[in-house]
């Protein structure tokens, strides 16, 4: 029903014209349901089953009949219901020549439930069509196309008697009823159980709308759910859904020659309450308002003109709304899009006649829409207007620049986009989605996620400026108007900037520098004798380096410009003093904590060896390596380890640095014959510079080089032997 929703297209240029348009919107989102309608041939037999009216999930201990004060007094003669099962049955075989009855009538079957909760009322119409070959045709067989015109002319006659289904609900409450609070989504009652065996059996139910836009219908289960959070203070409300039936025991092939019941709209109105049905206020408007059906527009949309510089009090157009029990219609009516036009125009409550309330400027304003409201004398209205889906989401901004720092954690918040439709209901909810980044970036769309509903976009990775520092997305709104090829969408481009954080440490250009100088270089010119480079590739302050020396520089025999990293020397050299020297650092621009930096030795050195055995320890503060005992050169003269440095930022970063320290000898020990005595055999006829014996001696000490003497005691000479 009122598949097609859009506005009508005027193929014409608006502006051209020395006219107002206005458009009135009048669809009825509960529309014109008829009975149920059911085609029996004059060859049915006595016993069969003409509807099986039975609400088996509603269970078995309801009453049905057949509710004579609304039907015809002949019904009783030709049908007959089980009061147990719900069958309806022909007691006879029917006649369609109307001389006892209509060929076309109506049947009430109502049905109660002794329980004190749940749907303790429940009546349907059943609208009875009797066809026959004496009756629907002169000549000819059933494919004479004349007789099969008239027949389908005859059944859209009948569809068009409108009438609704009834039932009332007691809500289960105590004796003082204070309201009742209901979730988002929470189960109401189940819709489906309110339709007759016949209709489970042989029909698909497509759940069209419902008429208080507090509830809706989850269409797949067929329950009435509460569309909010919300509170209801009233004992007692209605709601009227609408429903279609298609039914594929009769086809349209079909309707003129056999029975069965004709595909067709309906309506099914609820009345909730929380008391029994006795003799209270509440049991009378109950009884009121099961009697009572709601008025429909005729006609869906009204288009009209008038001229503008008129004086107010111009006629525009009349709507009209017809009540099924001819009671008053009072009209109402609001602007669509532009509030102004509300000011503009105004509606006679009773007359539904459409003025205008003051002179119109064309220029101002050509166009106008409305919606009209038409409610009867019950308590609730139940015409609605259906909104076309002619408007697309509009962004707040057709750009957006969002910045985030690169360090933010997963999930973290960028910005929140807003698009707004100017339609209502389904047609004015927009569900968000990114669709691609722009073609001449290097964006990773899956870097971020937009939440389809609040359209919070958020980061879904880690994100490092150094490798990507700008992000163009493309996001796009969309309403969610049904079909879904009726959809409009529109689009917007948001620009994410990654702000830098110090999460680089400074590296050098080259890991260790090395150079020799001249012991003589002519110092009191403090002559540059290196120049060290390091990059950060941070970005702005986080990037500025200072050079500094914090290590090695005992004398202060060297200095380091902390702009350009120039190193000078500033007091003589004496290679016999020192014969190297390892200098510099840098160190990054960070402030407080970020800033405070703590050494220590790294627990394994290059070989695997703890460095907690070694005679050396550094000084977390400054840096500075002193030694923890005594040092052996003989027992190791060299220790190469790494120094970890660690900034109190948040996570830390870190830093290392290869230290290598050589020892130096000092003359601690003597050398050691070996072995430590000799002996020798010499002849006393030997001449002199004879030899006798060769000794060996070694020293642990750097410079082994021994000399050697011999002494002789009591009794010695002595001679000098190398």
């Amino acid at each position: 029903m009122h598949e097609n929703n859009s506005l009508p297209y005027f193929p014409f240029c608006w502006r051209l014209l020395p006219v107002i348009i206005i458009i009135i919107i009048v669809l009825n989102i509960i529309g014109h349901g008829s009975c149920y309608l059911i085609i029996i041939t004059e060859d049915e037999p006595p016993g069969h089953v003409v509807f099986n009216t039975s609400l088996p999930p509603l269970g078995r201990s309801r009453h049905y009949k057949i509710n004579m004060h609304r039907s015809a007094s002949f019904v009783h003669q030709i049908l007959h219901i089980d009061t147990t099962d719900g069958k309806v049955v022909l007691k006879r075989q029917l006649s369609c020549d109307g001389i006892y009855y209509p060929s076309l009538f109506t049947v009430y079957v109502d049905s109660v439930s002794n329980q004190s909760r749940g749907v303790d009322y429940y009546s349907l119409p059943l609208r009875i069509f009797v066809s026959g070959e004496k009756c629907d045709r002169d000549s000819g067989d059933y494919e004479n196309s004349e007789f099969s015109s008239r027949i389908h002319t005859k059944i859209s006659e009948a569809k068009r008697w409108i009438s609704e289904t009834f039932a009332s609900y007691a809500l289960p409450s105590a004796d003082s009823w204070t309201g009742i609070c209901l979730r988002k989504s929470q189960f109401v009652n189940s819709i489906s159980s309110l339709l007759p065996l016949t209709v489970r059996e042989m029909c698909h139910v497509r759940y069209v709308d419902t008429s208080d836009p507090r509830f809706r219908i989850e269409t797949s289960a067929g329950d009435l759910v509460s569309a909010d959070n919300q509170c209801i203070k009233e004992p007692l409300w209605k709601v009227t859904i609408l429903m279609e039936f298609d039914c594929d025991n009769l086809n349209s092939e079909k309707e003129a020659l056999g029975s069965g019941l004709v595909s067709s709209e309906h309506r099914l109105k609820i009345v909730y309450h929380h008391q029994d049905l006795n003799d209270t206020d509440i049991a009378h408007r109950v009884r009121r308002e099961l009697r009572n059906q709601s008025p429909f527009f005729e006609q869906a949309l009204y288009i009209a003109s008038v001229m503008e510089e008129k004086p107010p009090g111009v006629l525009v157009t009349t709507v009209k709304a017809r009540d099924p029990e001819h009671s008053p219609v009072s009209y109402s009516m609001v602007s669509l899009i532009d509030s102004r036009s509300q000011g503009m125009f105004a509606i006679d409550p009773g007359s539904g006649m459409v003025t205008t309330l003051t002179s119109l400027d064309r220029e101002l304003m050509n166009l106008h829409y409305f919606q009209v409201m038409a409610m009867d004398d019950s308590f609730r209205p139940a015409i609605n207007v259906l909104d076309a889906n002619d408007h697309a989401p509009v962004f707040e901004a057709s750009e957006y620049e969002a910045s985030v720092r690169e360090s933010v954690s997963i999930g973290s918040t960028v910005i929140t986009l807003k698009a707004t439709d100017q339609d209502i209901g389904r047609n004015a909810e927009v569900e968000y989605s990114i669709l691609y980044p722009d073609d001449n970036s290097n964006s990773e769309p899956e870097a971020f996620r937009i939440d389809s509903k609040s359209g919070i976009i958020t980061t879904r990775v880690m994100l490092d400026r150094e490798r990507t520092e700008v992000y163009t997305l493309i996001v796009m709104a969309t309403d969610q108007c049904l079909p879904v090829v009726e959809r409009k969408s529109s689009t917007a481009t948001v620009v994410v900037k990654v702000l830098d954080d110090n999460d680089n440490y400074p590296q050098f250009s080259e890991r260790t520098y090395t150079l020799q100088v001249p012991e003589d270089i002519n110092w009191s010119d403090n002559p540059v004798i290196a120049s060290v480079r390091a990059v950060d590739a941070d970005q702005g302050n986080n990037a500025a380096l200072r050079y500094a020396i914090i290590g090695g520089n005992t004398q202060s025999q060297f200095s380091i410009d902390s702009i350009t990293g120039d190193v000078s020397l500033v007091k003589p050299l004496d290679y016999e003093l020192n014969r190297n020297y390892r200098l510099v650092q840098a160190y990054d621009a960070d402030e407080g904590e970020n800033a405070a930096i703590k050494y220590s030795l790294d627990m394994r050195n290059e070989d695997g060896e703890l460095t907690r055995n070694f005679p050396l320890t550094i000084d977390e503060q400054s840096g500075w390596i002193h030694t923890s005992r005594e040092l052996d050169r003989e027992e190791s003269a060299r220790y190469h380890f790494v120094v970890v440095a660690t900034d109190g930022g948040k996570p830390p970063k870190s830093a290392t640095a290869s230290v290598i320290i050589t020892i130096q000898d000092v003359n601690d020990n003597d050398p050691v014959f070996e072995p430590n005595i000799y002996e020798a055999v010499v002849a006393e006829d030997d001449p002199p510079g004879t030899p006798v014996v060769s000794v060996t001696a070694s020293d642990k000490d750097e410079n082994s080089r021994c000399f050697y003497t011999v002494t002789y005691a009591p009794f010695s000479w002595v001679h000098a032997l190398s």
